[in-house]
């Protein structure tokens, strides 16, 4: 019997054997599909993480930009806003001058020669019919204009003449302040002040 014995231990050994193996086998089966399971759901939160990494990341980087470029912006604009105010300080002396160098003309006796000139022509390009002579009264006193003038006052019309033709809308503007105005546009051409 102890023949059997061992011949059953044996078997039941072997048995016990190929269990053990079989279910060591199935347990590294498991391992191998936790193990797996484990790295697919962490390289997939890692996905999901570096992914949310990412667009933040982004959007740092785009209001950084933004707020750089915005500073850049108003730093332009600042500039742009020095610029002009620096040109209209150039622009109003050099035109201050011009005035200054009118009226000193308008105290000349060169001046009665020019008005008189400009009133002719001015008479003349404006056509026939209705006029209306613009000048400062001591203008007209200057050159003895018979015709009615509309008086203009001198702060505003320092010399000069205008002639408008009431009948067929044509204006004529000899005054310094026409002239002056005229000139303003090729002086900023041709002074490089203009700014884009």
């Amino acid at each position: 019997m102890k023949f059997m014995d061992s011949s059953i231990e044996a078997k039941i050994n072997k048995f016990s054997s190929s269990v053990m193996n079989e279910a060591q086998k199935k347990l590294d089966e498991l391992k191998k599909e936790i193990q797996e399971k484990k790295s697919e759901v962490l390289d997939s939160k890692n996905d999901e993480f570096l992914g949310e990494a990412y667009e933040k990341i982004q959007g740092y980087i785009s209001a950084i930009q933004k707020e750089d470029n915005d500073k850049v912006r108003n730093a332009e604009f600042d500039a742009k806003k020095a610029l002009l105010k620096k040109r209209e300080g150039i622009i109003e002396e050099v035109f201050e001058t011009a005035k200054t160098k009118l009226e000193d003309f308008a105290k000349s006796d060169e001046y009665k020669t020019w008005l008189e000139e400009k009133l002719k022509k001015a008479l003349a390009e404006s056509g026939e019919g209705k006029k209306e002579i613009y000048m400062t009264e001591r203008d007209k006193n200057l050159i003895g204009v018979t015709e009615d003038v509309v008086p203009v006052s001198e702060k505003d019309f320092w010399g000069g003449v205008r002639v408008e033709n009431l009948e067929k809308g044509i204006l004529v503007d000899y005054s310094f302040y026409n002239l002056l105005e005229d000139q303003r546009g090729d002086f900023l051409s041709k002074s490089g002040l203009v700014i884009d």
